[in-house]
């Protein structure tokens, strides 16, 4: 490769990276965070009919007081969700976790809920939810206020009648959640091999370009996997970010490695002409 092509590959590639800190689909997670989805659970009627939630859509606090709702009144897509909660968690739906009825539907906490995954708006596909369901009908709010409050749906199927439990985290994320954590890997990363790059295309093109095109196939591979990273984890389960820090080193000692071939050579070369250049002048 000519030195004018390399130079421009390799600081075309430069870009990209420092592109990439900034991109959110690099290094991304296939779905969104847990504190943007809602967490369900389903429990026959007689497991929490003594619970006394505070009511918010109706005059009565306590459930036996409110109409349910047939399960075929609801549209389409919230009798899906309903069926598909249900299964999940059909085993536990006549098992209250305390004595003989719950004492708060905080008890439900012991229990396994079914939580949606809600693909991200940049992948493009999705093997789960689109888009959060819109929420069940509320009957009642319980325990608002607190750091996990929940809505209520009183519904009949099959001629019984189930508690829907959409239960969300009143809290806001975390300073640094896991978009955070992305950015400051994709920093650490990026960055400093973007720097690596442009600084050894601008010096070292002409004299060591195979150490430059092997930085900049290196930046292209690293790319590459950030921008794969999102369909891993949806069709594989495999969480690359799992293996930043081993990706961090390995990236780290590419800089490190190249850096001190090019410095050593480029001392050597020095050494070599100084050399040649005294020898001449005797």
């Amino acid at each position: 490769m000519k030195p004018r092509h390399l130079l421009g590959l390799s600081l075309f590639v430069a870009v990209l990276l420092i592109g990439g800190i900034f991109f959110p689909a690099v290094f991304s997670g296939a779905y969104e965070s847990e504190f943007e989805t809602p967490e369900y659970y389903i429990a026959h009627n007689s497991t929490t009919e003594e619970i006394e939630p505070w009511g918010i859509a109706t005059e009565n606090d306590s459930s036996d007081d409110i109409d349910p709702t047939p399960l075929e009144d609801l549209d389409d897509e919230k009798q899906s969700l309903f069926m598909t909660i249900y299964e999940e968690q059909q085993k536990e739906v006549y098992n209250p976790p305390v004595e003989d009825k719950y004492s708060s539907y905080i008890d439900l906490a012991d229990r396994e809920p079914y939580t949606m995954e809600i693909c991200s708006d940049w992948v493009l596909t999705c093997d789960a939810y689109e888009q959060a369901p819109p929420s069940f009908p509320t009957d009642s709010i319980y325990a608002p206020g607190t750091a996990v409050q929940s809505e209520l749906t009183i519904v009949e199927y099959e001629g019984e009648t189930y508690v829907v439990i959409e239960t969300y985290p009143s809290g806001s994320e975390p300073t640094i959640g896991p978009v955070g954590e992305e950015h400051i890997i994709k920093l650490v990363l990026f960055a400093p091999l973007s720097l690596a790059i442009g600084v050894a295309a601008v010096r070292a093109r002409e004299s060591y370009p195979k150490t430059v095109l092997t930085l900049t196939g290196y930046g292209i591979a690293l790319l590459g996997m950030g921008l794969i990273a999102p369909y891993l984890h949806m069709f594989t389960e495999t969480n690359i970010l799992a293996y930043a820090l081993e990706l961090v080193l390995i990236t780290w000692s590419v800089i490190l490695v190249s850096g001190l071939y090019l410095w050593r050579s480029t001392r050597q070369l020095s050494t070599d002409d100084q050399d040649t250049a005294d020898a001449e002048t005797e």
